[in-house]
């Protein structure tokens, strides 16, 4: 089954350092509270991190598994993501970030894509 979801928000996009920077914050819903997100992508290697009620820190680094922990209020989640492929095509004037990545959940693997367009 296939199942997308598609965010649209305004944010802050720079370069510093040779690395993009990435800020937003996810507007609360009916399920989750507001958080915030940064994302830092360095060359082929990519962090998420989110901070909230449901919170995580996420390295995407190709061919690389990780063992990590997804904190909710209901406890925490343990997590494998196994990065697939990073393909980054962002500039200075924006661009485009894709990510393909496994994650495991109690043994089950769940195959995901996430392609992030800056405007910039």
């Amino acid at each position: 089954m296939n199942e997308e979801t598609e965010l649209i928000t305004e944010g802050r996009f720079y370069e510093s350092n040779g690395k993009m920077y990435m800020f937003y914050t996810e507007e609360e819903t009916a399920e989750t509270s507001a958080c915030t997100v940064m994302i830092v992508v360095d060359k082929k290697q990519v962090t998420i991190s989110r901070k909230g009620d449901f919170s995580s820190k996420m390295h995407y680094s190709e061919g690389e598994c990780e063992q990590i922990l997804y904190h909710t209020p209901y406890g925490d989640i343990p997590l494998v993501l196994r990065t697939i492929k990073v393909k980054n095509m962002l500039t200075e004037s924006g661009g485009e970030l894709n990510l393909q990545y496994k994650l495991s959940v109690n043994g089950e693997n769940i195959n995901n894509n996430l392609t992030i367009t800056v405007n910039a």
